[in-house]
């Protein structure tokens, strides 16, 4: 059985209703080799990290992923942890050509906590994000929201290993690209 190793790329401008197709680079690998995701997660964090997701849902303007924080340490905005392990609840992360949106929640006994991410990425080089945090303890709620501008070497796309859903993903156009 042929496993396909994706790579995808993005085109710059905004998402709108005639968006074009995410563009996906597709290279038949032996049977051993993962599919593999380059998707936008927020800034670059210091660090090592592994990620694995599966694909919830995909067209040819967006893909949904819930991933999975494998190892590595993660300073998210309002989730101040230092490591992340296979045990930390899933992101829900939509990524098309020009946006992410990124939802992030966790309950530990009477506390939740909500991370709401919303970026326009630009040319695969920056990012505009705004970011909402919010949580609730024993009836309290609090909500703190701020505005990022991500680029240069904080930029980036990480490797995420595609583990189920992978045949979701939109076929690759074959044969010469059109003029």
């Amino acid at each position: 059985m042929m496993l396909l190793d994706i790579t995808l790329l993005f085109l710059a401008g905004a998402m709108s209703a005639d968006a074009h197709a995410v563009p996906v680079a597709v290279a038949a690998e032996a049977a051993a080799a993962p599919t593999t995701v380059a998707v936008f997660l927020g800034a670059k964090r210091d660090g090592e990290y592994s990620f694995d997701a599966s694909v919830i849902a995909a067209d040819a303007v967006a893909t949904t992923y819930e991933i999975r924080c494998q190892s590595g340490h993660l300073n998210m905005p309002g989730f101040p942890t230092t490591t992340c392990d296979q045990n930390d609840p899933p992101w829900t992360v939509t990524e098309g050509p020009s946006t992410m949106v990124g939802i992030l929640s966790t309950a530990i006994e009477s506390v939740t906590a909500v991370l709401d991410e919303t970026c326009v990425i630009e040319g695969r080089t920056a990012a505009y994000c705004n970011y909402t945090f919010s949580g609730n303890s024993a009836g309290q709620t609090t909500s703190t929201a701020y505005t990022t501008i991500i680029t240069g070497a904080l930029f980036t796309a990480y490797p995420v290993v595609v583990t189920a859903g992978g045949e979701k993903l939109p076929p690759v156009p074959t044969g010469p690209p059109a003029l």
